[in-house]
Parts: structure tokens; sequence; C-alpha cells
């Protein structure tokens, strides 16, 4: 029998057996080798190969993964549902993928996507599956990091975009989409310059190019909107696709409005008197600086008006702080309509402004501005329903004439209106070069009235009060003398009244009565008569309200009894007349101890104030004794005031008395009682025992 024919379909079936085993060899090598697990089923849906990827990713033992042994990676919560979709595959016989966790080989779950595709003979029966498993972990964690950061901007308050290289909208978020009150999807798809607006197209497209050129831009801008402005801060950031470069500018605008709004009212209040709204010294200071700019280069002179009122002191005293700052605000709403537009009116303390007057000509241009500032204090304030009048003092320093600095005009003109107050107030004055060396002059007497007290420079002389008739010593008057050790004996004419604006008489005067009451009290252990001893008090320490325990607690701590005790009151304290002045003094006489009316005559004499206060002496200033009994006009003013003293049932004494036709005139008038050196000149206290004796 011929078997060529059945030996040439051996050989066939042997070649088509070896190219299947040498197709299926190379299916599995490169299946095991593949970036995917791959794996196959037979038509029931159990698992006939799986490749060795699949055991190297999860750590399975080889065969164990076979017929439904890859169930057993996939995540407890998932497995059933994995086990269901797959079955349900199989019946419809469909491709399908499905998305669930598997454990690696190191325990950690991983997301895989588990895809497959039915297999089928040559004749149409269906086979089964065939299908890869891939590890999709990080695209995963980029969708969940997508919807995350898709979820931030959605619900951000900044304003977010993406912008093309054509300028056009990629993405916007509801905000941005809210501040230009449209929809996003009106947004999506037009440019730039359609959304914006050509009109902010010059100020915000340089920065757009210059990220889409791959610079990241951060600035500020604003947006007026109508009846408010609107600020922001806007970061302009290159969006870059692989191989593509920048492709995108991604823009984050942040609402910055309410921080400028604090800036702004922190930069007004840091700026601005908050009783007044006027600037305050910090920019009063800036203000005049670029006032001496413009006016250097334009060549023009400016003028510095530095204002104090006069006695302000007396209304926070007598009415009280409200009344104050009432007084206060309608004077800077005065000056504010009295000013030019370029002027600049500033308070930089308590009763203290400055005004900055720009394009003066001349002197007298500059005082006729001031004039008109003057004529601000002509009409009286009305302060809670009472009718106050304030008058005030300035002074006037001019650029270039008088100072080319903020410092040196601000100073001049200090000095300027400190000779205004000295020229009897109610007026203003220009500076004049003099006045500086006053004024330091001023300061360095303060500076050192401060420490005066601590090294023991001051001390007291006294000078006896003699009776005209029985030439008796009736009271030791204890003055206050002050030896600095560089400038030597300091004159209480030139120091008390530094003393008294200053503040400091407050302490000194305490320390003159203390050191007063406790030699008074050495004198009575000795039995010396001298009557009593007579202390000067300003009018500053009886309205500074705790005057009466301050006497008490001197009394008290050196032992001295009141009715050894006189105080002489200088006369301006009568122009004071308060209720509360009053009940002081008629205290301190219910403690028995005698007030006397100090310098009689030279200040705002009254006969008024002397039927209404506690008094019981009148002291005839040393100036209507000097020229006695020569001058005319000395002998009646003596004599009135004596003639008055008895009308009023008031002791009079007389001071300054230096020879005896002063005294003998004073004896003959009925003057009471005398001091001067004609009886003794002041003296230390240990010479008052060898007077007595």
């Amino acid at each position: 029998m011929d078997i060529t024919e059945r030996k040439q379909l051996e050989l066939e079936h042997k070649e088509t057996e070896m190219a299947l085993r040498e197709s299926e060899a190379l299916f599995r090598n490169m299946a095991d080798h593949a970036p995917v697990m791959v794996w196959v089923t037979d038509e029931t849906g159990y698992s006939t190969y799986v490749s060795q990827s699949w055991y190297d990713f999860s750590g399975q033992k080889e065969g164990t993964a076979l017929g439904f042994g890859w169930l057993d990676v996939i995540h407890p919560d998932e497995r059933e549902l994995a086990r269901k979709r797959f079955l349900e595959f199989n019946e419809k016989r469909q491709p399908f993928s499905i998305d669930y966790r598997f454990r690696r080989r190191d325990g950690v779950y991983c997301w895989g996507i588990d895809a497959g595709k039915p297999r089928f003979s040559a004749d149409g029966q269906f086979k089964g599956y065939i299908g890869s498993v891939m590890d999709i972990s990080d695209r995963k964690r980029m969708e969940e990091q997508l919807r995350i950061f898709e979820c931030i901007v959605a619900t951000t308050q900044d304003m977010m975009a993406l912008i093309d290289q054509n300028y056009t909208y990629q993405i916007v978020n509801d905000a941005y989409a809210r501040n230009f009150q449209r929809a996003k999807e009106e947004i999506i798809g037009k440019s730039f310059v359609e959304i914006v607006g050509e009109e902010f197209m010059d100020t915000i497209q340089p920065h757009l190019d210059r990220c889409l050129q791959g610079e990241e831009v951060r600035y500020e801008t604003w947006f007026d909107l109508g009846e408010e402005q609107r600020y922001y801060h806007a970061l302009y950031s290159p969006y870059r696709e692989a191989n593509k470069g920048v492709t995108s500018a991604v823009v984050n605008i942040h609402d910055i409005t309410q921080i400028k709004e604090s800036e702004q009212k922190l930069y007004y209040q840091a700026h601005h008197d908050t009783l007044t709204n006027l600037p305050n010294r910090m920019l009063m200071n800036t203000r005049l600086e670029q006032s001496i700019q413009q006016a250097t280069r334009k060549g023009d002179k400016l003028a510095v008006v530095f204002i104090d009122l006069d006695r302000f002191k007396n209304i926070n005293d007598s009415l009280g702080h409200r009344a104050g700052d009432s007084l206060l605000e309608q004077l800077a709403q005065r000056l504010c309509q009295q000013r030019r537009k370029s002027d600049t009116v500033a308070r930089i303390s308590g009763d203290e402004f400055v005004v900055i007057l720009e394009d003066i000509k001349d002197t007298q241009h500059a005082g006729m501005v001031v004039g008109k500032l003057m004529r601000t204090f002509e009409e009286p304030f009305i302060i809670e329903g009472r009718t106050i009048k304030m008058t005030s003092s300035m002074g006037l320093s001019l650029f270039p004439d008088d100072g080319t600095d903020v410092a040196t005009l601000l100073r001049n003109a200090d000095a300027a209106m400190y000779r205004a107050k000295e020229d009897g107030r109610n007026t203003y004055c220009f500076y004049r070069k003099e006045m500086t060396s006053t004024v330091f002059e001023y300061m360095l007497l303060e500076n050192a009235l401060r420490e005066a007290l601590k090294k023991k420079e001051f001390y007291l002389l006294y000078q006896p009060q003699i009776e005209m008739l029985s030439h008796r010593c009736l009271g030791i008057e204890a003055l206050l003398r002050w030896h600095h050790p560089e400038l030597g004996v300091v004159s209480p004419a030139q120091f008390i009244p530094i003393a008294e604006q200053s503040g400091l008489i407050q302490e000194i005067g305490t320390w003159v009565l203390t050191t007063a009451c406790r030699q008074a009290k050495i004198w009575l252990e000795q039995k010396l008569d001298f009557g009593r001893i007579a202390v000067n008090v300003a009018a500053p320490q009886i309205q500074h309200g705790d005057f009466i325990q301050v006497v008490e607690n001197v009394l008290k701590t050196t032992g001295l009894p009141a009715a050894y005790l006189e105080l002489e009151l200088t006369e301006g304290l009568l122009m004071k007349q308060t209720e509360q002045n009053i009940k002081q003094l008629e205290k301190l006489q219910g403690m028995g101890i005698k007030l006397t009316i100090d310098d009689f005559g030279i200040g705002y004499s009254s006969l008024n104030y002397l039927k209404r206060l506690p008094i019981d002496k009148l002291k005839i200033d040393q100036s209507f004794i000097r020229d006695l009994p020569h001058d005319t006009n000395d002998t009646a003013i003596s004599q009135a005031v004596i003639a008055l003293g008895y009308a009023l049932n008031l002791q009079i004494i007389a001071e300054g008395v230096e020879n005896e036709e002063q005294a003998a005139f004073l004896k003959e008038k009925g003057c009471h009682q005398a001091q001067g050196y004609f009886f003794s000149q002041p003296i230390p206290p240990q010479q008052v025992s060898a007077l007595f004796a």
C-alpha cells in the first residue's frame, strides 16, 4: 500500500504540533515577561493559565491562581463582587473591564484593571476568555488628586482659570465666573479680552505674556466696580506639558480688599489724630518734608505756624476733659475752614496745632494768612451749652529764611510761639534768632530742675515779718533758693515759672512746705516766738485737687500745729474762682491756717474776689514800695490798699521795705506789718535763732 500520502500527513501534523508548541512557548514567554499580568480561562470561567508576572506581583505560589484561586488576592471588600461580575460577563460572552484592589507581594493593596475578551474556535464555539490585569495605582492616585483638586478649585473663593497660548479660556472655577457675572460655560472657549475687557488689557496682558513665556508672575491690581473698589493679588503660573513646553497659564486671583482696607485703616490711624481726624505729628513731618522739597524745586517760600491755646488747662480743670475735647474738635473744624487748599492743618499734641502754609510770597503775605487763622478765635466756642472765649498764641518760621529742614523750622516756630505768650498771649510772633537761645535756656533749666531735688540743690532762707508799731516779729517767710553747681544761684523769678509750666511745682512746693514746717517745729521747741511760718503756694498746687491732703500730711509728719502756718497765695489763683478752689481755701482756714494774697495789685486785682474768698491778709507788692514816699502814684496805690484792708478787716503787710523813709511812711499810713532789707535780709535758719537772741 502506498503510504506516501499518510507519511506526508503525519509529517504535516508533526510540523503543525511543533508550530503550536513553539507558538504556545512564544505566547507563554511573552506573557510571562509582559508589563501586564495575562490570564486565560475555559468556557466555564475556570482559569487555565496565569502568567508568571501575576505570581511575581502577587506573591502567590505557582499554580494557586488556576481555577478561581486568583480571587484570593482580591481585597475582601471587593472579592465577591469581582467574582459575580466576571461570571456575568462569562455568560454573556462579551468583552469586559473591572476595577478592583488586589494584594501585592508586600501585602499592600493596589488598584488594578482587569480586562478580558472572549475566545472562539474556528467553527465559532466559545472557548473562554483571555485577558490581562494592569496595575493602575498611579492613575487612581492621580484621579483622586484631580478629584480633590477639582473640589478645591470649585469651592475656593479665589478666582482660578487656565488660559492657553491663544488667550483662550480652557478652565474656570465658579468664583471666577461669579466675579464676571457669567456662567462657566459662557467663559470657557472665549478669549481673554472678551471677558476682561479691552480697557484692562494694557495693564494685565504684559503679565500674562510673561507667564506664557515661562515666568511666574505676581502682582496686585484693583478694579472699579461702580460703588466700590476691589483689590486683588494675582499669581500667574506657567503650565508645562511633557515635550511641549509652556502651553497655558494657571491664573489664581485672590481678593485682598479686606486686607487693603485694614491696611488703609491702620495707616490712617497711625497718621491721624483720633479726636480731630487731622494729620498727627508723624504725617505732618512727612508733609512738611514734601513741602520743603517742592518749595526748593520751585524756589518758593513756605511758613510753619505753631499754635498753642492760651490757658487751655483751665478748661480741662474746670469743665472736664470732655469739654476740652469738644473745644479741640470745634477748633480743628474752624482751622480747616480757614486754610487754603494747599495748606496742611495738624494736631501734634494736647492743645498744640501746626499749620503748613505753602506758596508764601513774603513775611507780609504770611502775616495776612496767619491773621485769618487768628480770626478763628473771634467767635466764642459753645461747649455743653456754655459760651467759652478762647485765645491762642502763634509762632511763625519761614523757609528758607529760618531753616531748611523739618526739625529746625518746627523748633523755631515753637520758639516764636513762646515769645508770643511772653508778649501777653492772643497774638502771633515771627521767629528771630535770639529766641532760640531763650528756648534752649528754658529746656536746660527744666531738665536741671528735674535733678535739683534729687541732688539737694534747693535750700530755704527766712525773712522776718515785723509789726510796724511794736517792732515785734509776727512771722517769718520761707524763701526758696536754688544753687546750681554750674550756673550758681538761679533767681526764683527765672525758675519758678518753668516749674509751674512743667508741672514740677507740685513736687518742689511739697518739699518747700515740708522743710519750712519742719524748721518751724524746731524753733517752737527752742521756745522762739516767731509768730507764723509763711510759705508761698503756686496756683497749680491748689488746683491739683489733693492739696488739702498734702498740707495735712506735712503737718502730721512734721508735728507743726496748723495755727503756726500761713500760706501766701499768688493773685493769679484768684482769677480761677472755682467752687473747688473756694472750698479748699475755706477748709484750710478752718484748720487754723492763715491765708495771704501775695503781690497784691500787680495782677487782676478785683474787689469781687476779695469779697468771696476766705483770706486774712494782703501783701503790697514791692514794686509799689520801691519809690516811696517820693512817687505820687506809688503813694496813692499804697494808701488805697491800706485803706481797702481796713475796710475789709484784712491785715496789710508791705514787702521790699529797704529804708527808714519807706518804713516811716507805711507806719504813718497805718500799714500793719512789713518785711525787707531794712529789718533783715533773708537769712539761713541758724541765724534766725541769733536774730531773736
